[in-house]
């Protein structure tokens, strides 16, 4: 699937749960509850934006795993990404920077909590949005080897 995916939530009561894994050019959260990963099978979701503004995102609600790809800007500003069960959360930083176009830009002002691991591949630059933004969680944080500067 292709475009802009937007979950918003009326206040009404729902989840919505992918039957496999889905790549959508911009992910946009508002509100509600998406589960990544309901069953057991690990799943994926492969996305160039990704902007959560509320609600929750579920990765994983069994022993599997859920993985985010974002290969552009990852934005957090309020909401939850979590996982609620045995399983774990994947937060990948893929993208590919030149020297010049690529950079990835991360906001944060949500929750990140339980097991969600960030990890930023190799050729990927991640910039922090300001000097207050912060990679939080009860995950691990993994700096892939590669070119890194200060």
């Amino acid at each position: 699937m292709a475009g802009t995916f937007t979950l918003q939530s009326t206040g009404s009561k729902g989840s919505i749960n992918p039957g496999g894994n889905v790549t959508y050019t911009n992910y946009v959260h508002t509100g509600g509850l998406f589960n990544v990963l309901e069953g057991s099978v690990s799943r994926t979701i492969n996305v160039t934006n990704f902007s959560l503004s509320g609600g929750t995102i579920n990765m994983s609600t069994s022993n599997y795993i859920g993985t985010l790809n974002v290969s552009g800007d990852f934005s957090i500003t309020n909401g939850t990404i979590t996982e609620s069960s045995g399983g774990s959360g994947n937060i990948v930083i893929n993208g590919s920077y030149n020297g010049t176009t690529g950079m990835q830009t991360f906001t944060s002002g949500g929750t990140i909590n339980n097991t969600i691991n960030v990890t930023v591949n190799s050729g990927a630059y991640l910039q922090m949005a300001s000097s207050s933004t912060v990679i939080s969680g009860g995950g691990t944080f993994t700096l892939s080897d590669g070119e890194h500067s200060e």
